[in-house]
């Protein structure tokens, strides 16, 4: 009898079935993350590279916060901004402030290249088209800069790294994105991009996942006592 088959077969169901419930389960410890995107193993049903997954970049849900530091994209791309090491990253979301130098900043650790909001100026207004204004202590409003937004022709390849994403090869060259109250990306001011994660869907799927890994481990365990039993028994007829 081919117990040994039997029992690789279903260790090999059993691993594909752990890989796609980690990936569930990040989706779902997420799932109240800002902007963050839900992924999925790249197959399902045949064979599973655990190192690779795909993410869904369909926009999550936009929720008003009526805060003038919340600024998200409507539609597709990112902003640009650099990090501590000077290095690109995108994210779909921003909390708008300016650093001990006047610089204008997103959270603590992100900046946008060489923008620098002069002394004195206050409520800044992000337009649609990303025309970052402020007011001067006379009251008189003038634009200060532009946000930068662009997208890429595999978006979904892009390295995400707990909140924001960095280009990569493998996504493509970046796009520059048109922004404006015509255009399909619009930034908005006061609100933010939630998570796209399907919540019902995922504990469906986790549900699922668990259920598949203990049928199989019984199975194993199942067949692995029928296999002890068949050489005892053989050995025994032998003898």
């Amino acid at each position: 009898m081919q117990f040994g088959a039997l029992i690789n077969d279903l260790q090999v169901k059993s691993g594909k079935a752990f890989s796609e419930l980690e990936v569930v389960t990040k989706n779902i410890t997420n799932a109240t993350t800002p902007g963050y995107k839900a992924e999925r193993p790249i197959s399902f049903d045949d064979i599973i590279d655990d190192s690779r997954t795909q993410r869904n970049m369909e926009a999550g849900k936009l929720s008003i916060t009526n805060r003038p530091n919340d600024v998200s994209l409507e539609g597709k791309g990112f902003f640009v901004l650099l990090d501590n090491n000077d290095e690109t990253v995108l994210t779909r979301n921003l909390n708008l402030g300016t650093d001990k130098d006047g610089y204008l900043k997103s959270g603590e650790n992100l900046v946008f290249p060489k923008v620098k909001v002069p002394e004195g100026f206050s409520d800044l207004e992000i337009a649609v088209d990303g025309s970052v204004l402020g007011k001067r202590p006379d009251g008189s409003q003038i634009k200060i800069t532009d946000l930068q937004v662009v997208n890429y022709p595999a978006a979904d390849k892009l390295d995400f790294d707990g909140s924001v994403y960095k280009p990569t090869d493998e996504a493509g060259k970046s796009l520059h994105v048109c922004l404006g109250p015509t255009s399909q990306t619009r930034v908005r001011q006061g609100a933010l991009e939630g998570s796209n994660v399907n919540g019902p869907k995922e504990f469906a799927i986790f549900r699922q996942m668990n259920q598949k890994i203990s049928t199989y481990a019984r199975i194993t365990q199942l067949l692995n006592t029928s296999q002890r039993e068949y050489v005892r028994t053989l050995t025994g007829a032998l003898g």
